[in-house]
């Protein structure tokens, strides 16, 4: 979500060229994030619709 945002700040600091360069640096870098993510889900707290389940004691 901060991709656009990031490149847009780039190309005004380095110029349009020098940022969609270094996007071929970027996606890499968001593809090991995305890897790492996955492999350490974070735990299910909650449902899809944001409503937590009720529990019993």
């Amino acid at each position: 979500m901060l991709a656009p945002l990031l490149l847009g700040t780039l190309s005004d600091h380095l110029g349009v060229r020098p940022a969609f360069g270094l996007a071929g640096c970027l996606l890499p870098a968001a593809a090991l994030l995305l890897a790492a993510r996955r492999a350490h889900p974070a735990p299910a707290t909650a449902s899809i619709s944001g409503a937590t389940r009720h529990v019993r004691h």
